[in-house]
């Protein structure tokens, strides 16, 4: 694996442009990207990949759920406009 670079993943980024605007998602990546690499000394690389897509996917799921609950609340506001 000597070859290999010290990156986490470029899945990560795209998985959050499916749910963020492109510069949040690059700035979250990016962020998780820098703890990624500092992790890799302390903690192996297996270790810092899982801690990466577990933040990956908290960061996809809070994406989501604020969505969710956004689009809710706007269409609460929409039938009490209409009703």
């Amino acid at each position: 694996m000597k070859g290999r670079s010290r990156s986490a993943s470029g899945w990560g980024e795209k998985l959050l442009c499916v749910f963020l605007s492109t510069e949040d998602a690059e700035s979250i990546a990016g962020d998780l990207e820098e703890n990624y690499r500092d992790l890799i000394p302390a903690r192996g690389r297996l270790l810092a990949r899982i801690w990466y897509w577990v933040q990956i996917i908290k960061a996809a799921g809070s994406a989501v759920s604020f969505r969710f609950a956004w689009n809710l609340s706007m269409l609460k506001t929409h039938l009490k406009l209409t009703w």
